[in-house]
């Protein structure tokens, strides 16, 4: 006799004369027969133990990710270049900022001598060859060509 069908359990009567609930963060990946849990995907999450199948597993809000087998919305945390609390919406960083990494927090701006031109970005950029910033900037435009140098 399966444990599944009394739905997201697993195991055999038989063998383990109890049945076991896949704990939050998983899934049962076969329904009507005894089948094991399996971690829900990255970019995901699972609040609620006994998942019968993907469908228990929750999408991140826009711009997040998680890793597998995360069981919380706070798992879920902003992707490069956006900023936002775990687990709420995410909102790319503004022209002129970025981050370099994944997680909550704020943006950054960039760097005296870069810019950045776009939103949600990861790195800002340095100026073409033979040219230079003398501050922060949101746009190539404001690299000035160095000493011997025109364009």
């Amino acid at each position: 006799m399966s444990c599944a069908v009394s739905g997201g359990n697993y195991g055999d009567l038989h063998v383990l004369a109890f049945c076991r609930v896949c704990p939050v963060g998983t899934y049962m990946d076969r329904v009507w027969s005894a089948g094991s849990c399996v971690a829900c995907p990255a970019g995901t999450y699972a609040p609620v133990a006994g998942g019968t199948n993907t469908s228990a597993c929750l999408a991140c809000p826009v711009d997040a990710t998680s890793k597998a087998g995360s069981a919380n919305a706070v798992d879920c945390i902003c992707n490069i270049g956006f900023k936002g609390f775990d687990g709420a919406a995410c909102s790319a960083c503004s022209v002129g900022f970025y981050t370099a990494a994944n997680g909550s927090g704020s943006c950054l701006w960039c760097h005296a001598g870069t810019y950045l031109n776009t939103t949600g970005s990861s790195v800002c950029y340095w100026c073409p060859a033979n040219s230079h910033l003398l501050v922060e900037s949101d746009a190539i435009v404001d690299c000035i060509c160095n000493i011997r140098f025109n364009g």
